[in-house]
């Protein structure tokens, strides 16, 4: 038996088959919650390639980095014990590793879990919601984590009153109140997505699902035969790595297809706007319109123009014209109006004492202008012949 526990032949006490039962246990156990929580190492990956400006911003960002670091604290702390701490547990260096890579074992999908509530408030922002609106949403998975911080703490205080430890009462209560907290997170955001029609791999990363498959897997380790606790174990590795690749790798590959699918589709865009209209304005569609519809602009200056080309023309027949273009073209302004109305007036003080008016300066009139100044000339020439 000394053979087995110390193989260096050092002075190492002995122990009883109890003991030894609980560490080769309790490392399996520490094994599988360090493999399931592998995901978190690929995900820091992903957050140190892939992350932005805002995402790093965030609080959400910092508490998974903080959760991912201490995963990979427990894997080295895993990779230390392998040769020291289950062959010397008299040892108080050997103990204070087996405290701290218990505590990481038990504690960390706890605060893991914690992430969840601040997914749930992030639909529920404090410019569009209420206080008590955003704490009945999280109430649940809030009192849910103070019966199981009150069940870790029992754990760690009967760590040396009970040896079997690996088969107290505590951690499945403790794993089924974890897992009835996710199950409510889970559905609560699987609700909220299909209302809102978004993206689910965007806002819900597989972690959760993973964190799901580690709390059922250890109440059902609880009732397993001790034979075929290996198996179960190296399944679980690479149910682990799988869904790590799945949720990382896989993810990355659909953002950056989506944004080629987008890149692709501006382009498209592009090369049919530039086949319609080449990028010349003048051809574009919209510019048709906007010049087949003439503007105010173009409107006062053909009063105007109708005006200052028609001296011959009566001052009644002049007053009576523009007012009737007025009504015809509602998009004439006040500004319009005024100027018409300044123009009859230098046309009244301008006149001559016998009434007739005086020539005006023509200002570039259009060729209807110029049509409706002969016109109004010959009208006058034969009212004065018949005269």
């Amino acid at each position: 038996m000394a053979d087995a526990l110390d193989p260096a032949g050092g002075s190492v006490p002995l122990l009883d088959e109890e003991r030894i039962e609980y560490i080769e246990a309790s490392r399996q156990e520490m094994a599988l919650n360090c493999t399931l929580t592998g995901f978190l190492f690929a995900l820091l990956i992903v957050f140190v390639l892939f992350s932005t400006t805002i995402t790093r911003k965030t609080f959400l960002f910092w508490w998974l980095v903080g959760c991912a670091i201490a995963t990979i604290i427990q894997g080295i702390l895993m990779a230390i014990e392998a040769n020291v701490l289950f062959l010397a547990t008299q040892s108080q260096e050997s103990l204070s590793l087996q405290i701290s890579t218990m505590i990481l074992t038990d504690w960390l999908p706890l605060f893991i879990d914690a992430s969840l509530i601040f997914k749930l408030l992030a639909f529920y922002p404090r410019s569009s919601a209420s206080n008590n609106k955003r704490l009945a949403v999280v109430a649940f998975p809030v009192l849910v984590k103070i019966p199981r911080l009150i069940c870790l703490m029992y754990v760690v205080i009967t760590y040396f009153a009970k040896p079997s430890i690996f088969k107290s009462y505590l951690l499945v209560v403790e794993w089924s109140l974890q897992l009835a907290d996710i199950t409510y997170c889970c559905a609560f955001l699987i609700w909220k997505l299909s209302n809102l029609r978004a993206a689910f791999h965007r806002q819900h990363p597989n972690s959760t699902n993973t964190a799901g498959l580690r709390n059922t897997s250890r109440i059902g380790l609880y009732y397993t035969h001790p034979e075929s606790f290996g198996p179960i174990v190296n399944c679980h590795v690479y149910l682990s790595c799988i869904g790590a690749l799945l949720a990382t790798v896989w993810s990355s590959i659909r953002d950056q297809t989506s944004r080629r699918t987008l890149f692709l589709n501006g382009s498209s865009n592009a090369s049919s706007e530039k086949g319609s209209g080449g990028g010349d304005p003048l051809r574009s569609p919209g510019y048709r319109r906007q010049a087949e519809s003439p503007s105010r602009s173009e409107t006062t200056r053909t009063l105007l123009d109708q005006i200052f080309s028609d001296p011959m023309h009566d001052i009644e027949t002049q007053q009576t014209e523009p007012m009737e273009m007025l009504m015809t073209n509602p998009s004439v302004n006040e500004e319009a109006a005024s100027s018409t109305m300044k123009l009859r007036n230098v046309r009244r003080n301008s006149a001559t004492p016998n009434g007739a008016p005086t020539q005006l300066r023509k200002v570039e009139p259009y060729e209807s202008s110029k049509t409706l100044a002969r016109t109004s000339r010959s009208n006058s020439v034969e009212r004065s012949s018949n005269e």
